[in-house]
């Protein structure tokens, strides 16, 4: 196989990163991992109003367990666990600086605390983290910096849901065992994995480092046959095993948002 790197292949057929390492939890079940990319989100609109208090910094750190939460209401900063109580999202806080302000500060801890302690809803739309509860709406943007898309013409993503590749690998464990040959081709195994028709304007990019036993899969399916989705974009990370078989290691899934006015970029969650 040629090992050119960042090989292209295109179908004609048509402050707080060190507070999230040390309180991260890996016990519960992970939840916000499932609705929000792990990172930092800041306040972006209040019930439709963007940036209500200009002199207050409301922002949630999302731990890569999915569970654990720094939580910032512009004057209290705390620690919270993620929980589900039936089908509700609860946030238990687990520690707090319980500050002492005023102006701004003070009146965005008066609104976001009680959201936060009653949340009824949380969910990405259109690469957005928005919360609901106590009769307010919570809009929070990713503040992590855009990444390449990797491939040619492809906007920047912004953000993007991560993929649970455990079932996936479990086919090509047996896929393996049965003698099958596209387990030993990384760009097959990533195809298969993301399972997606190709588009008018498909393309694949892998690239291989210095490292045999791993590759990157990127792949960009454009001109979409949906109403509010123009696009999905993947990245899958890929191992390969002293038998030469790939597996996926991870995986993550972003997608543009073709309805007007949305922004050209790919985002985390779902299309409004």
């Amino acid at each position: 196989m040629d090992r050119r790197r960042n090989r292209v292949r295109t179908w004609g057929v048509s402050l707080w990163a060190v507070l999230i390492a040390a309180f991260g939890q890996a016990a519960p079940p992970p939840l916000l991992a499932d609705v929000a990319p792990p990172g930092v989100w800041t306040l972006a609109e209040l019930d439709g109003a963007s940036e209500p208090w200009p002199a207050a910094s409301v922002q949630l750190g999302v731990a890569d367990d999915g569970v654990t939460v720094l939580v910032d209401t512009g004057c209290d900063r705390f620690v919270a666990v993620a929980s589900l109580d039936g089908a509700r999202p609860v946030l238990e806080k687990e520690a707090s600086s319980d500050l002492r302000c005023d102006g701004d500060r003070a009146a965005a801890e008066a609104v976001v605390a009680p959201v936060l302690a009653d949340v009824e809803a949380i969910d990405v739309l259109a690469g957005r983290l928005v919360i609901r509860g106590a009769g307010h709406v919570l809009v929070f943007a990713p503040e992590s910096p855009p990444t390449s898309a990797g491939v040619s013409g492809a906007p920047s993503v912004a953000s993007s849901d991560r993929l649970d590749p455990t079932r996936f690998d479990a086919v090509v464990d047996a896929s393996a065992s049965n003698g099958a040959g596209w387990v030993h081709d990384p760009l097959w195994v990533a195809l298969l994995f993301v399972d997606e028709a190709s588009t008018h304007r498909s393309a694949i990019v892998r690239d291989e480092g210095a490292d045999d036993g791993a590759t990157t899969v990127r792949l960009w399916f454009d001109g979409m046959q949906d109403d509010s989705i123009r696009a999905h974009w993947y990245e899958v990370r890929l191992q390969r095993d002293v038998d030469g078989v790939w597996r996926v290691a991870s995986a993550r899934r972003a997608v543009v948002c073709g309805r007007p006015g949305m922004a050209d970029e790919a985002v985390a969650g779902r299309c409004p």
